[in-house]
């Protein structure tokens, strides 16, 4: 037989030796015995690594819900006033309780980051965020666990969270642009609920913008899907408020009634919900059915903390229905009871409501004004008022107006005094002389009549004050207080002598001294003029004389015709003013017609007649009324072909003139806003650093526009967005969180020590001396936490440029339209107070004694 080459025969068992079969199966077990220990030390590691990073989350988790309880356990504050939140904006609650839930979260990312809750503590940390009102990072948060999850669940809820941020940062276009490429991209697989609640937010955006078909269509098709309650209840509410702004009343009362009737919603929401209904109702002129209603709900005790409220909709109702006395006498009910005390809002819609009873039913402006003073008074938070809650701008419109009533009647009446032959305007002028001596004297009675009740004492404070031996009756002894009491009486009444008649007296000294000097006599003798003397001249007074002392002042009766003429010019250009007030503030063309008309009729040839032309076929232009304003306008062209304002209407209504019109520069808001768009247009998203140049060059040359602020916010977000894009950005925001799991941890073991020192020094016998002064020390210091090289993550000149921006916003154009979300972003990224970085080693700074 031929042997194969490598090849090995195999060895009987009979060959091996008794030893060696003896000793085989005790090696085997051994082996065996080996290999299991072996696996077990993995499989005990293993479970130690699970162990710890599942409780890392769980604790996490259970931080991260004790926050979102307290936050929903805040009583819900709803403005009806304004548009609803569907989802709720963030309130001062759990901030201790997500701060553990980021840093137990942040130790899962560092020390774990390959086990299976990643996703969740990425998520867990941008929601945390954003309840503590961190939008811009809760937003980066949300953006990362988009860009790492594998799961499309996680992914779809990132971008409705991400979508929320940028509703809490008024980032509002770009809010809709991100979510609706993402809501209408094949790339998902939607479930329901989420794409639901993402139509909620895009319809909220839409709110903001004022873009109300659009919020409702989203707001029709997200409502259909949404299971939780106080969501649902809330989205009807605010598809009630959107439905009114399109003036869709008896859908807008469905939806309002839907809210109603939804179980276990939030109190206030229903509660407003059924006011709404009640207002509603009034708009669809059912007066009967809100009036009923609303006196219904004050009868119920359920309502009782919002009597106020419930009495001004009742006298609103009232008024709403041209039962204007009525609605008075509510009103003045409202401000006069007694069981509640109204709210300022409540106040100032009561003032307000008054005010347009004098006004619209009782054509009283002078006390209209005086009733829209009292409302802007009141209105010390617009935000909880109607959207044209304009209190103060009328009380200043109604008193302008007053005032050139007056203006117009001073005026008209001083023209008529010029124009009258030289007997009558004597005549007149001694009838106003009379009447003004009548009226001194009436008021001389009621200031009597006031000096007799202020001199007044009761019998206590006569018999207190006889008995008050030191001071005297009437505290005479103390010259101090008689000091006091004389100068308050000259502070009421003057320098006024202690005897009756005393003002007629100095009247007729005053007479007196007059005559003495056109006589050419001397002062003194109406010095010495004794009180008889006195009392004869009032006598004879008060016999027919006229009162010399009595003055007139006809300084600016226009007796010449040039200064009549003047009268004349002025009469017009108030007529034309009060005009204006009506068109231009009141947006009441009717009447403002009435005073152009009057201009052009009884002052046709005045220097306001074509001004006064211009804007009459304004008014008709205003109410479609085309024809009229045109004819209107070729009258003035005819007239006045050579006025500013013939130019200008014949532009307006393509009229041609006879002459050519002088060029037209370009208005300098015009050039603004062209150069603006112009530069908004050119903006390339691929070298940001210039269109932050560019934005800000802008801005520095045009300081005091109105487009500089917004300049200056576009060009901070552009930094942003490049500072955004930086790694080290990331670097830093890593150490950041690692730098605060440390001083947590130093934290947590300094009240392990202190808890240990509590136990040993129970037992000081079986302490050394060095031991126990250690534990001594121990139980006896407070906390101080290390001061570790922290990384700041909005380090950089990107950063640094943002900040500079935003604070100039800040400090330049408080009154920006943008300037809450610029403080938002400044506060967030805002530098704090640079300290000298400590390195500090942790482990030694707990360490025991040796």
């Amino acid at each position: 037989m031929i042997r194969q080459p490598n090849s090995v025969n195999p060895i009987p068992c009979t060959c091996i030796p008794n030893t060696v079969k003896f000793l085989y199966p005790f090696s085997l077990f051994l082996l065996c015995l080996v290999l299991v220990s072996g696996c077990a030390s993995t499989l005990q590691n293993g479970w130690s690594d699970f162990n710890a990073y599942f409780n890392t989350y769980y604790n996490a988790k259970t931080s991260f819900e004790r926050g979102v309880d307290q936050i929903e356990n805040q009583a819900a504050d709803i403005n009806p006033e304004r548009p609803v939140r569907i989802h709720q904006e963030p309130v001062q609650a759990g901030r201790q309780e997500f701060n553990e839930a980021i840093e137990k979260s942040a130790d899962i990312l560092r020390f774990h980051p390959t086990s299976r809750y990643t996703d969740n503590a990425i998520e867990i940390i941008g929601q945390s965020y954003f309840y503590q009102e961190q939008y811009f990072s809760a937003s980066q948060k949300f953006l990362e666990l988009y860009n790492t999850t594998q799961n499309d669940l996680r992914r779809q809820n990132a971008i409705l969270w991400r979508g929320r941020s940028m509703l809490e940062l008024e980032s509002y276009d770009e809010g809709l642009s991100y979510l609706k490429a993402q809501l209408f991209s094949s790339d998902y697989d939607w479930d329901r609920v989420i794409e639901a609640e993402i139509k909620l937010v895009i319809a909220q955006l839409h709110v903001y913008n004022r873009e109300w078909e659009d919020a409702e269509l989203y707001l029709a098709e997200g409502k259909e899907e949404i299971s939780d309650r106080e969501l649902l209840a809330r989205a009807h509410f605010l598809h009630g408020q959107v439905l009114e702004k399109l003036e869709r009343y008896d859908e807008a009362f469905a939806s309002y009634d839907l809210a109603v009737h939804r179980k276990n919603t939030e109190y206030d929401v229903t509660y407003h919900a059924m006011l709404k209904k009640a207002q509603v109702s009034r708009e669809l002129q059912d007066y009967q059915y809100a009036y009923d209603f609303l006196v219904s709900m004050t009868r119920d005790d359920k309502y009782f903390e919002f009597m106020d409220e419930l009495l001004y909709e009742v006298a609103r109702t009232l008024q709403k229905s041209g039962d204007y006395r009525g609605a008075q006498g509510e009103y003045a009910h409202l401000l006069n009871q007694t069981m509640s005390t109204p709210t300022r809002e409540t106040m100032a819609k009561t003032f307000y409501g008054l005010a347009e009873i004098h006004r619209d039913s009782f054509n009283d402006y002078r006390t209209a004004s005086a009733y829209f003073d009292s409302s802007a008074q009141q209105a010390t938070d617009l935000n909880r008022l109607p959207e044209d809650f304009n209190a103060s701008l009328l009380s200043s419109t109604y008193g302008s107006y007053t005032d050139l009533v007056n203006r117009e009647q001073r005026l008209d009446s001083l023209l008529w005094l010029g124009s009258l032959p030289e007997a009558e305007f004597d005549s007149v002028i001694t009838t106003i002389r009379e009447q003004k001596i009548l009226e001194m004297e009436q008021q001389e009675q009621q200031q009597q009549r006031a000096g007799d009740r202020l001199v007044s004492v009761d019998d206590v404070q006569v018999t207190d004050a006889a008995e008050d031996t030191e001071n005297g009756f009437l505290n005479h002894m103390n010259p101090q207080i008689m000091a006091q009491v004389s100068q308050t009486f000259r502070a009421y009444w003057g320098p006024r002598p202690l005897v009756d008649n005393w003002r007629r007296a100095e009247a007729v000294r005053f007479a007196a001294l007059n005559r003495s000097r056109n006589n050419n006599s001397g002062d003194s003798e109406i010095e010495d003029l004794s009180d008889d003397e006195i009392m004869e001249e009032m006598l004879a007074e008060q016999g027919g004389e006229t009162g010399n002392e009595v003055h007139v002042d006809i300084s600016e009766v226009p007796f010449t015709e040039e200064a009549r003429a003047e009268s004349r010019e002025r009469i017009a250009e108030t007529h034309y003013e009060i005009g204006n007030v009506f068109f231009l503030t009141l947006n009441m063309p009717d009447s403002a017609r009435t005073r152009y008309e009057r201009v052009l009729d009884q002052y046709p040839n005045s220097r306001i007649a074509p001004q006064a032309m211009y804007s009459l076929s304004e008014t008709y232009r205003s109410e479609g009324d085309t024809l009229r304003a045109r004819d209107i306008a070729i009258t003035l062209v005819d007239q006045h072909p050579q006025s500013k304002y013939a130019r200008q209407i014949a532009e307006s209504h393509s009229i041609a003139l006879d002459y050519e019109p002088e060029d037209t520069e370009m208005t300098r808001q015009d050039s603004l806003n062209q150069e603006y768009n112009k530069i908004l247009d050119e903006l390339d998203e691929s070298n940001r650093r210039e269109n932050a140049g560019k934005l800000k060059s802008f801005a520095y040359a045009y300081k005091d526009s109105d487009k500089a602020p917004r300049a200056l916010y576009r060009a901070a977000t552009e930094y942003l967005e490049l500072a955004r894009l930086d790694s080290l950005y990331h670097e830093k925001l890593a150490e950041q969180d690692q730098a605060e799991q440390i001083r947590h941890k130093h934290e947590l073991r300094f009240t392990s020590l202190q808890d240990s020192s509590q136990v040993m020094l129970q037992d000081t016998t079986q302490l050394s001396e060095e031991e126990y002064s250690y534990w001594a020390s121990i139980a006896d210091s407070t906390h101080t936490p290390p001061e570790i090289s922290n990384s700041f993550p909005y380090e950089g000149a990107h950063w640094d440029s943002a900040r500079t921006l935003l604070t100039e916003i800040s400090q330049n154009y408080p009154g920006f339209t943008s300037i809450n979300r610029v403080k938002i972003l400044n506060e967030e990224i805002g530098k704090e107070e640079e300290e000298e970085d400590i390195n500090v080693d942790v482990e030694d700074e707990v360490e025991g004694p040796h």
